[in-house]
């Protein structure tokens, strides 16, 4: 999980560049079948693997169609999946591809500077959260030095340890809900 997030995080980084590049390429009068080749060897990994992977199933005998849409299924990514049905629907009906991968290009990192004012905006929140889920363990270890008495009894009696468990329970909840609170999707 921790590779393919990576690896996705990568491409949604690289896609603006990629569409920018396709969008130059295509200006100058080459065809997509081009594009995708030049993609393929001059983008980084991962991006330039998959358009290289498109390209060679294209230069096998499969449809441009079929490799894009083998391309989605590989690549688990909204905006990808986004700028794949436009380049489609282009191939059907016609018009400047390049200006329609300038659009997407120009969306895309709009959303994501909107993602990260929204992530910077709720920052507060969130530390505020974390602090208030640690602030009781941090204190019951601190009692527990200076008396360790009571939070022996806390621990070793059943009563005590239901009310740990229900304070866990509740911390949890808080957690949870400070998180759903502050969570955005743009």
């Amino acid at each position: 999980n921790s590779k393919r997030s990576k690896k996705q995080r990568l491409i949604a980084e690289q896609l603006p560049d990629a569409l920018d590049f396709l969008s130059r390429v295509l200006r100058a009068g080459h065809s997509l079948t081009t594009g995708l080749q030049m993609m393929g060897d001059e983008l980084p990994k991962p991006l330039g693997t998959e358009f290289r992977k498109c390209y060679d199933q294209h230069s096998l005998g499969s449809s441009l169609e079929d490799c894009l849409k083998d391309m989605v299924s590989r690549v688990d990514s909204t905006d990808f999946a986004f700028f794949i049905t436009a380049v489609l629907i282009q191939r059907q009906t016609g018009g400047d591809l390049s200006e329609v991968l300038t659009n997407i290009s120009d969306m895309i990192r709009q959303r994501v500077r909107l993602q990260q004012h929204v992530k910077a905006k709720t920052a507060e929140g969130r530390f505020t959260g974390y602090i208030l889920v640690a602030f009781p363990a941090v204190m019951f270890c601190l009692v527990s030095f200076a008396n360790p008495d009571w939070s022996g009894k806390l621990i070793h009696e059943s009563t005590g340890q239901k009310m740990l468990a229900i304070a866990f329970g509740l911390q949890m909840l808080g957690l949870y809900s400070i998180r759903k609170i502050t969570t955005i999707k743009v």
